[in-house]
């Protein structure tokens, strides 16, 4: 009986190894990424809302950018702003192109020693930048006017002269309360007029609205002045009189302001 369960163990132990299958081909594996080569169908959708509010300015200064707890309400130059420009580049104004380009690298984000004069890159992201310059630039790097094999320039999305357009305001002191515009832009402090260093006309002009036109010793000393500018005027003999208007033209001692009839001037007289 023994040898008997023996034999049929053995026997089944050896029909199995008989009857087991030939073993299959190696498999070919890709030695690059399977996405590379040729073409294959996309697999990522990107649902981007396209509405008149990408072209609102980039940074509102009405958000807290660097959870901080305190709202940004200006330029701050602790933030780095993403946009078109370098932030740790100075910049000059090519006015023959009409274009800003490189000039140096400086690491804290200022224009000094050999930069001086030149605009900051990070200066310019928060002035300029829209919603809708950083969705270009996170996609695909930003919109080229120029892209050739040895140029590429990027332009801004365009503004139109209407509730897209927009201005910002930045006092030209940094947190400790140090003027520092100079060091962002080609400008100093005694560039900016205010009331206590304005720049005098020469005639008189009557308060209304319409075309104004001021003789001045020299638009220079308005600078940097350019059509679509708003300019007040302010009457120095009477307080309260003002005219507010738009930059239509202006030569080397004279500007002209379009003054609205509703909102454009207050009080009387010239």
């Amino acid at each position: 009986m023994k040898n008997t369960i023996k034999k049929i163990v053995a026997g089944a132990v050896a029909f199995g190894i008989a009857t087991q299958p030939a073993q299959g081909a190696l498999l070919t594996l890709a030695k690059q990424p399977i996405y590379l080569g040729a073409a294959i169908p996309p697999v990522v959708m990107l649902n981007v809302g396209r509405d008149h509010q990408l072209h609102y300015k980039a940074y509102t200064d009405y958000s807290d950018l660097d959870g901080d707890g305190v709202l940004d309400t200006t330029y701050k130059h602790t933030i780095t702003y993403y946009g078109y420009f370098d932030s740790f580049k100075c910049y000059t104004y090519n006015t023959t192109n009409s274009r800003f380009e490189p000039f140096a690298v400086n690491t804290n984000k200022y224009c000094e020693g050999a930069s001086a004069g030149k605009w900051s890159g990070n200066f310019l992201n928060w002035v300029s930048m829209t919603r809708i310059d950083a969705v270009r630039k996170l996609l695909y790097g930003g919109l080229r006017s120029t892209d050739t094999a040895t140029v590429t320039v990027l332009e801004r999305s365009y503004l139109p002269p209407e509730a897209h357009s927009f201005a910002k305001y930045y006092g030209g002191k940094d947190a400790a309360g140090v003027d520092d515009f100079h060091k962002l832009t080609p400008f100093t402090s005694a560039n900016v007029r205010t009331t206590t260093n304005p720049v005098v006309s020469t005639t008189s002009v009557a308060i209304g609205s319409g075309s104004k036109t001021f003789t001045i010793a020299s638009t220079a000393n308005l600078a940097p002045l350019a059509i679509g500018d708003a300019v007040r005027a302010t009457a120095t003999a009477t307080s309260g009189n003002t005219m507010t208007g738009r930059v239509t033209a202006f030569t080397a001692t004279s500007v002209t302001i379009d003054v609205d009839a509703n909102t454009g001037f207050t009080g009387s007289g010239t």
